[in-house]
């Protein structure tokens, strides 16, 4: 994408208006109570954005990447397979459209264009993509935005539309920026944006996935809080009044398996590319396409869809995309049954760039029902998908330089703890990090076991764990793997890999 392509601003105003966020009174584990000082100077900072947002030549495409759930799945809010509760009525899809629109100027950003599809509202963005569930928000924005802003916010908006006093997890990450310099604060060091959420959740561990000296992958992340897990009933004890759920006396949620096997299935696929194929990525620009001056810019990214082949990824989502002008291309796309995928693409040749992520479970064509997909999940398909879709995408972009990244859940209950590793750096940190696993480091049961021992435990482990994130890339054409690292937390796995084309 490219700043130029954002709406046009008045004249008297050069950048959106900033409208300070409202931190909730939040009792329970690590929500804040007032604004720490990290954020009141990130605030300050914010008036001082616009002298930072200037892009000689040059655009940071790199994303940030936040996830906030409220609650672990759709069945906490009264949702899911088996309820027949219309999902727009529910929870964050309560929240009036302006007040996300308040959220989004903190963080210097606008709406595009809206779309939605099952449980999920999609929001195009000058600077990336919004997408709001009933139980959680994700947002992903580039350039010089200050997205960790949106955090006391999205706390205010959860409480006082939804009444929600505690937070479920939150997740968020980037990898390396271009030009980090360029950042305003929190955003321009990751331990000033470590230190930023620190202040907000105790909670909170950081991670430098990756070569230190080279490209690599940040990510923080909030243990599970059950204080979160109170559950209201769409109907009986709760209550839609000018746009805003009051919640009655909490309960447990119908099932108890039930929101637990949804979270189960989470997964999220990212690959993140640099050094893009001027010849692959000449259709981002308007210049080299067929357009008459009238085109629009959702009728241009149509074309580049086809043009490119990205409408054969998931051709039976819908999709909203965006071609910018000069150039700059982003899109969101959504499945019947609620998941979504999105690309966003920066083709200028100084900091070309291209990412692609989605939440659809490998292998799925998002028309199936939930407990289909669930049921006929394998983890061998499942790696095959990856690679495949690993490969539809590099097709398209050819990047010189790729990371790949899966994130996936898992429940630790259907591993029998004989099978278990343990932990690789010692005993967890109190957060459940168990350090990574690397094709250098394979976990054993003893100090006595010989690296053979080591190695044939460990591979009849991930065989019978099912939750392991897939992973089939060490044979990709044309590019060869440097880094496989992979990582255990509370509840999730990460598989991260980068790689270099030959």
């Amino acid at each position: 994408m490219h700043p130029s392509a954002a709406p046009p601003i008045p004249s008297d105003q050069c950048s959106p208006p900033l409208v300070s966020p409202v931190v909730p009174a939040i009792a329970g584990q690590g929500n804040p109570t007032d604004l720490p000082p990290a954020a009141t100077e990130a605030l300050a900072a914010a008036d001082r954005a616009e002298e930072e947002m200037v892009y000689p030549n040059t655009f940071e495409g790199p994303e940030k990447l936040l996830e906030m759930w409220f609650k672990p799945s759709l069945a906490y809010v009264g949702g899911g397979p088996s309820s027949s509760a219309d999902p727009a009525t529910l929870g964050l899809r309560c929240v009036p459209r302006e007040q996300w629109v308040v959220m989004l100027n903190l963080v210097h950003c606008e709406v595009l264009n809206v779309i939605s599809a099952g449980e999920v509202e999609a929001f195009l963005l000058s600077e990336s993509s919004l997408f709001v569930y009933p139980h959680k928000v994700i947002l992903k924005t580039c350039g010089t935005t200050t997205l960790l802003h949106a955090v006391p916010e999205l706390l205010r908006l959860a409480r006082e539309v939804c009444g929600w006093d505690h937070l479920w997890r939150l997740f968020y990450s980037r990898k390396r920026f271009m030009f980090p310099d360029r950042q305003p604060h929190p955003h321009r060091d990751w331990n000033h944006e470590v230190t930023f959420l620190d202040e907000l959740f105790a909670n909170g561990s950081a991670y430098t996935v990756g070569r230190t000296n080279g490209d690599h992958w940040n990510l923080y992340l909030t243990s599970p809080n059950p204080v979160a897990l109170a559950y209201s009933p769409p109907s009986s004890s709760a209550t839609k009044t000018n746009g805003t759920v009051a919640s009655g006396p909490p309960t447990q949620p119908p099932s108890p398996t039930r929101g637990l096997v949804a979270h189960d299935h989470d997964i999220t696929v990212e690959i993140l590319m640099t050094e893009l194929d001027p010849e692959a990525v000449r259709h981002f620009h308007r210049a080299h396409l067929p357009l008459e001056p009238t085109t629009t810019a959702s009728e241009g990214g149509r074309l580049v869809e086809d043009l490119t082949g990205i409408s054969r990824i998931y051709p039976h989502a819908r999709t909203d995309s965006y071609l910018f002008t000069p150039c700059g291309f982003s899109l969101n796309g959504l499945t019947d049954d609620g998941h979504y995928f999105t690309i966003h693409v920066t083709p200028e040749p100084e900091c070309s760039y291209a990412s692609f992520e989605t939440n659809l479970r490998l292998g799925s064509t998002g028309r199936g029902a939930w407990e289909e997909e669930v049921e006929a999940y394998s983890p061998a398909s499942a790696a095959q998908a990856l690679k495949t879709l690993v490969e539809q995408v590099t097709d398209i972009f050819r990047p010189g330089k790729f990371s790949a990244t899966v994130f996936k859940s898992h429940n630790v209950e259907k591993v029998p703890s004989s099978m278990m590793p343990p932990p690789v750096h010692g005993p967890s940190d109190g957060a459940g990090q168990r350090g990574p696993l690397s094709s250098d480091t394979v976990p054993g049961r003893g100090a006595e076991s010989g690296p053979a021992d080591l190695q044939s435990q460990f591979e009849a482990w991930r065989r019978f764990a099912e939750s392991l994130p897939p992973w089939n890339l060490e044979s990709l054409a044309c590019y060869r793997q440097s880094d496989h690292i992979m990582y255990e937390f509370d509840n999730y796995w990460l598989r991260f890999g980068y790689f270099t084309r030959i």
